[in-house]
């Protein structure tokens, strides 16, 4: 899920890059135009992609600031469940190289799940 995420914000701030730089280029080339004294309708038309630029521009920034805390709670929970995994199959591991499970090691495994679910809601 948080390789989703972090695929979005790349695409949201490649746009972002796209829409500054026709924002930029189109404001440069209205001015032209206008001191040249070319047409006004050619102007305004200019003029009204280069607002509509400008203004994706701004919603890409609204939407890469939501999705940013998203893929950092996803990203921390799949460091978090990576960690446990872990941590459970040397418990594990260790349990069966014994030939035998004990209760410790048992309560040991249940303790590990219990500590990761408890950790997941905190980061929710």
């Amino acid at each position: 899920m948080s390789t989703n995420y972090n695929k979005s914000l790349k695409e949201v701030s490649a746009a972002e890059g796209i829409f500054a730089v026709s924002f930029m280029v189109l404001s440069m080339v209205s001015v032209v135009f206008l001191s040249a004294v070319v047409a006004d309708p050619a102007v305004t038309a200019i003029e009204t992609v280069s607002l509509a630029a400008g203004s994706l521009f701004i919603i890409g920034g609204f939407v890469s600031r939501r999705l940013i805390p998203r893929a950092e709670k996803h990203e921390r929970t799949k460091l978090l469940a990576d960690k446990k995994l872990n941590l459970t199959c040397d418990l594990f591991l260790k349990a069966l190289n014994d030939q035998t499970v004990s209760d410790e090691a048992y309560s040991l495994i249940l303790s590990e799940l219990n500590k990761f679910i408890q950790k997941k809601e905190q980061i929710r």
